[in-house]
């Protein structure tokens, strides 16, 4: 006796109560891709705290066994990495910016020592910003005339401390606004 139904691929509406359908798993919210930049001091010590404080939390977990033969396991290089570029675009605010950037697996319970981390050494970055804003000027007679620079530099300032950082925004506004300035004695400070 021969089989009438040999296959799926020759008689397809034969298996049809077979099929699975494949249900695509959800899609995890990506991370954020980010533009190349240069480290500067406050990237590389937080670079340098996170280092520290992986290391130590490698020894607390697993012991110092672990530490020696596997290096600092807590979480991956690539991962600390990528906090620190994050950190420098001001993407990591909260435990869920940081699940969401690192899909890392113990956020939850050390989401709090990072943002410290974070925030210790961001702020150096931040603080020399927001202390030395350009002003409006208080009169015509006492301000000087606003250079094209100058008047570019007010109008983008804000976005060339978030886009490279604060170091270059500070060379920036020292030396086109607070040097001639202070060399003509019109100090608006």
């Amino acid at each position: 006796m021969e089989s009438v139904v040999c296959c799926d691929i020759h008689n397809p509406p034969e298996f049809a109560s077979y099929d699975a359908p494949n249900p695509k798993a959800p899609r995890a919210a990506q991370h954020s891709h980010l533009p190349k930049y240069t480290k500067d001091k406050s990237n590389l010590d937080l670079e340098n705290a996170l280092l520290d404080w992986h290391k130590e939390k490698t020894a607390t977990v697993y012991g110092w066994a672990c530490l020696f033969d596997n290096g600092p396991v807590v979480m991956t290089d690539l991962m600390l990495n990528h906090i620190v570029d994050c950190a420098h675009h001001q993407k990591i605010q909260t435990p869920q910016d940081l699940k969401r950037e690192t899909m890392w697996a113990n956020s939850n319970l050390y989401a709090s020592k990072v943002l410290s981390l974070i925030e210790r050494h961001a702020t150096l970055c931040k603080s020399l910003y927001i202390s030395t804003p350009l002003r409006q000027s208080l009169g015509s007679a006492l301000t000087p005339s606003i250079s094209g620079l100058e008047l570019w530099l007010h109008t983008f300032g804000p976005a060339i401390f978030i886009i490279f950082g604060c170091s270059l925004i500070a060379i920036l506004i020292g030396m086109c606004i607070i040097l001639p300035n202070r060399l003509a004695g019109l100090c608006l400070w």
